[in-house]
């Protein structure tokens, strides 16, 4: 019962037992949704449309996801600047 021995199970009460159990699942949830991001990503990978990683992963704050952009064309134009100068 994820990672329990039923040895261990005999000093705790039926709330310990719930609480390991819900975890349990709760990490297996987790874990299936990154499973299933990073398929997506894959295939979007595949079929050239990779999308930007605020897109990909929506946990960014919108100031994050603001600083991103600018460092993103901050670097292109520096790019560009070099290569005409």
């Amino acid at each position: 019962m994820y990672g329990l021995s039923p040895g261990e199970t005999r000093g705790c009460s039926p709330g310990e037992l719930t609480a390991f159990v819900d975890a349990g699942r709760k990490r297996e949830q987790r874990r299936a949704h990154m499973l299933h991001t990073h398929a997506a990503l894959c295939r979007l990978a595949m079929e050239g449309k990779l999308p930007e990683v605020y897109e990909a992963f929506p946990l960014w704050t919108e100031d994050e996801v603001s600083g991103f952009r600018v460092a993103r064309i901050r670097n292109r134009l520096m790019k560009h600047a070099g290569k005409e100068g």
